[in-house]
């Protein structure tokens, strides 16, 4: 938006959720393999081609400080995550993908033998104002 201001309040997007997975990721992964773990995620999650997809209509709600995903029906409060968690959005086509770190695991072991990574948590949302 042009006016700042509204970035602050936030900005309302219509969506419908169709559903999260888990991923485990190493190290600082780069921007292609974020795709792909994107890409993954809805693999995992979308129906396939002419079968039925459940989902949830939904608000999202983006703002400076955080993303949250609103129960358009129940308005209620599904998802909150901190701006700050938020490690890739991916836009294929009209579906959205959210990928939020949920922790840091470091793996046994000691020296360079020790690996970080953490779980991602992917959200897969389809709309139309996406693309």
């Amino acid at each position: 938006p042009d006016n700042p201001e509204v970035l602050i309040e936030g900005v309302l997007f219509r969506a419908r959720y169709l559903g999260s997975t888990q991923l485990i990721s190493e190290g600082q992964p780069s921007k292609a393999l974020r795709m792909m773990q994107a890409q993954e995620a809805v693999g995992r999650i979308k129906a396939p081609e002419g079968e039925n997809q459940p989902s949830t209509d939904v608000d999202l709600f983006v703002s400076t400080e955080k993303l949250m995903v609103l129960n358009t029906d129940l308005q209620e409060i599904m998802m909150d995550h901190s701006l700050r968690t938020i490690s890739y959005i991916a836009d294929i086509g009209d579906v959205l993908v959210l990928m939020a770190r949920r922790r840091l695991i470091t793996s046994p072991g000691e020296g360079p033998n020790r690996r970080r990574q953490a779980k991602i948590l992917c959200h897969v949302f389809e709309s139309e104002e996406v693309s």
